[in-house]
């Protein structure tokens, strides 16, 4: 296999036809929406490494900064039989390319990284539930809850989101540009962030999104996207309030029929929330870190 750093854009129509395939075969699609989305961006950071078997394209990897700026997050494309020596390979490209520390994210079952290479980081669990709820919960007393204003909240909402996701590899240390990038998504609905507010503070959100196909079972599915609660202010049960007033949103204004959502396997406490709107796990995507000095 020759590898060879490569845009997606100078792969297409061929990395289409190969995320395609593996998806067939896996069960699962190989990158994620973050990734997928700063793939489909030509001015973006994100660094592709094709693999070529007589120039017929047969495995991918495209890897971005986290909003740290020290961490990668790497995500790879390729059969199970190319995939150890395709991530080994990569790997080696993408350190000489000057990446240090990267969190690889492995969506199927099919594949498993060399045990040599990576260290087991982190599960993250997909959880689904039926909807409507039929559950129903006021927001405590001085908090009201609203939708999002894209001209005057995103301060706000920024703010908010790195208070209670400080040290988080992905989800922290936000700026106005992921913000501006997350917004700039096609499935963006100002109205689906769901707030709550505190006099002019904003204490929650719930960052909700459609997904734009239905299911094979005919089931429109929304989606949690992020759930965020002011450190100041838990325990006051807003955190299930504004799950509530986001699943509420996503069945009675855009027609879902089916929620699901991504929660960390360490964060216990989200779990059992979860569990107690009727959430169950269907699915577990694993992390591995990987680091150029090792």
């Amino acid at each position: 296999m020759e590898l060879r750093f490569a845009t997606p854009q100078e792969l297409r129509p061929d990395l289409g036809r190969l995320i395609g395939r593996l998806e067939g075969l896996q069960g699962t699609p190989p990158f994620g929406e973050v990734l997928l989305s700063a793939m489909a961006r030509s001015d973006g950071p994100g660094v592709g490494v094709a693999g070529e078997r007589e120039g017929v394209l047969v495995a991918y990897g495209f890897t971005v900064p986290n909003p740290d700026r020290r961490t990668w997050t790497l995500e790879v494309g390729a059969a199970s039989e190319d995939y150890g020596r395709f991530l080994c390979l990569a790997l080696d490209l993408l350190a000489a390319r000057g990446v240090g520390e990267v969190v690889l994210w492995v969506h199927s079952a099919c594949v498993e990284p060399p045990p040599s290479l990576v260290n087991p980081e982190r599960l993250l669990h997909r959880m689904a539930a039926d909807l409507p709820v039929a559950l129903d919960q006021a927001a405590p007393d001085g908090v009201l809850l609203r939708g999002f204003d894209p001209e005057h909240d995103r301060g706000a909402l920024i703010e908010l989101n790195n208070l209670a996701f400080a040290g988080h590899p992905e989800q922290g240390g936000w700026t106005s540009r992921d913000l501006e990038q997350r917004m700039a998504l096609p499935w963006f609905d100002p109205s689906g962030i769901r707030t709550a507010w505190v006099a002019d503070r904003m204490v929650a959100f719930n960052w909700t999104k459609l997904h734009p196909e239905a299911t094979s079972q005919g089931d429109k599915v929304g989606e949690i996207y992020a759930i965020a609660v002011s450190p100041a202010v838990q325990g006051r049960g807003l955190g299930r309030a504004v799950a509530l007033e986001g699943l509420r949103y996503l069945a009675g204004h855009r027609g879902a029929t089916r929620a699901m959502l991504y929660v960390d396997s360490s964060n216990e406490p989200a779990i059992q929330l979860y569990r107690t709107l009727g959430f169950v796990t269907e699915h577990t995507d694993r992390a591995y870190r990987w680091t150029a000095a090792s």
